[in-house]
């Protein structure tokens, strides 16, 4: 298998897909679809369903910027906020109650 380091940005890309479909099995949501929307410091797919259009956002490994406690806490933050009724992006917790999950996949950091 070809390393991380080494793969063009479409090479990557097509491993997050994998990752992505590996993370959606942790939350109770439908995924019918599942498309790129952005990808930079997080990887982004909206992800089409029954129940409704969701967000996926993956991180990198390693991002100093979004550390896992940072994230969390960020999610934590949103889910409060969206709780007062303000129109922010709830967060969806996994099956576990967790708003982060700690996904990897093949030849992906």
């Amino acid at each position: 298998m070809k390393p991380w380091d080494e793969l063009s940005q479409t090479g990557r890309l097509q491993r997050l897909r994998g990752v992505a479909g590996t993370a959606l099995d942790r939350f109770d949501v439908s995924a019918d679809g599942l498309r790129l929307i952005a990808t930079d410091t997080n990887t982004v797919y909206r992800v089409d369903g029954s129940d409704g259009p969701w967000m996926l956002r993956i991180g990198h490994a390693g991002a100093i910027e979004h550390s896992p406690v940072q994230v969390r806490s960020e999610m934590e933050v949103l889910h409060h906020v969206a709780d007062q009724g303000l129109a922010v992006p709830r967060p969806v917790p996994g099956r576990d109650g967790a708003f982060v999950q700690n996904v990897g996949g093949p030849g992906v950091p």
